[in-house]
């Protein structure tokens, strides 16, 4: 089945994609794909795949990390591949957001707005289940299922809060050191920044079916804890992380997949004006994530997204906030099939070129 995305725009879209330095040709894809990547932990091969699926084909850019690319109407869920963990759906942009972080095992990594959980996936077989792997969301039934995804591939190490990610300052599970002091609290209000020492805010509550009561002869059981694998990491939190990922929510209007259902229905509802609350948000979640990484540490900074005002100007509003951030050269994606936004640095993945839906990514170090 080909579903085309050679678009005739409205007069407001031209006019966005113009204001944001977006190429028309970047939503022009004759075939709309959906990937899947190996479980490393329970493998399949390409020849039992090819039993599974009429198309699929390696996809060169990313095949060290097991991603193929099947038509858009093959189904997944219905395969024994799937069912039996030896494959899991995330598109090759996502893919790339988990490589541009370079995941190593030992490492102590945070994953902002996590769910639903393909990355995170991802991230914990890069670390070789190693390590501590804390991941952060506010909505309890995207959360739910991350943490069915991540036990259903037997994810290690891993620990999921029910959180605002903007406020969140829970510090990675290490032993044997004494837990650090973080810094005050930065918040976005209106076009400043300012230091907030008191915080008047009520994290989201867990329903208490969800928590088995026999975790709670912990006295120092962290708060709004959702799931956590390992019974060490349940109190411990001492330590700043070696790399978070600032994945935030953003407008869609890079996935390929959102552009179209709009065409769809003929443009109805499409707007192209970026709500104020929404880049307010991204740059709380990333000024937060700033304050939880440690000296030398890195943040990987990523939307479904070619608006300006949400990624790069995002991005110079940290540098500006924070003396020692630095943009810095996505080595892991030299490889790839992106082209460099308007600033220096990041790397915009277009539609057109990867056969996948948009991406923005930056990647930010504290330098110490």
């Amino acid at each position: 089945m080909e579903t085309s995305s050679t678009i005739e725009f409205p007069a407001k879209f031209e006019r966005f994609l113009l204001d944001n330095n977006i190429p028309k040709s970047a939503y022009e894809l004759p075939q709309v794909y959906r990937y899947i990547r190996i479980n490393p932990r329970n493998p399949t091969s390409y020849e039992e795949l090819l039993n599974e699926f009429d198309t699929i084909e390696s996809l060169e850019w990313l095949e060290h990390y097991g991603f193929f690319r099947l038509h858009a109407d093959q189904n997944i869920a219905n395969t024994e591949a799937y069912r039996n963990g030896n494959i899991y759906g995330l598109d090759a942009s996502s893919g790339c957001v988990v490589v541009a972080l370079d995941p190593q095992p030992g490492e102590n990594i945070l994953d902002f707005c996590c769910a639903p959980g393909g990355k995170l996936c991802m991230i914990a077989d890069l670390m070789e289940h190693t390590g501590s792997l804390t991941g952060v969301d506010f909505s309890l039934e995207r959360l739910s299922s991350c943490r069915n995804l991540c036990k259903k591939y037997n994810t290690g190490n891993i620990r999921l809060f029910l959180h605002d990610a903007s406020y969140f300052s829970i510090l990675a599970p290490v032993e044997g050191v004494e837990r650090v002091n973080i810094p005050a609290l930065k918040r976005v209000h209106g076009d400043s920044a300012q230091i907030v020492e008191s915080i008047d805010y009520i994290p989201p509550t867990i329903p208490k079916t969800r928590i088995r009561k026999k975790k709670r002869k912990n006295n120092n059981y962290l708060d709004n804890l959702f799931h956590c694998n390992n019974w060490k990491h349940q109190s411990l939190a001492t330590e700043l992380y070696d790399k978070i990922l600032v994945d935030v929510q953003c407008t869609l209007d890079a996935s390929i997949r959102h552009v179209l259902k709009y065409k769809k229905i003929e443009w109805k509802g499409w707007e192209v004006n970026v709500d104020d609350d929404v880049v307010t948000l991204q740059k709380n979640i990333l000024l937060n994530a700033y304050r939880l990484v440690k000296p030398g540490g890195i943040i990987v900074y990523s939307t479904c997204s070619f608006c300006t005002s949400q990624n790069e100007e995002v991005v110079e509003f940290l540098t500006q906030i924070e003396p020692t951030a630095r943009v810095i050269p996505i080595e892991t994606l030299e490889d790839t099939p992106s082209v460099e936004g308007t600033l220096k640095h990041t790397q915009r993945f277009y539609p057109n070129i990867t056969k996948s839906s948009g991406m923005f990514i930056a990647k930010i170090q504290k330098v110490v």
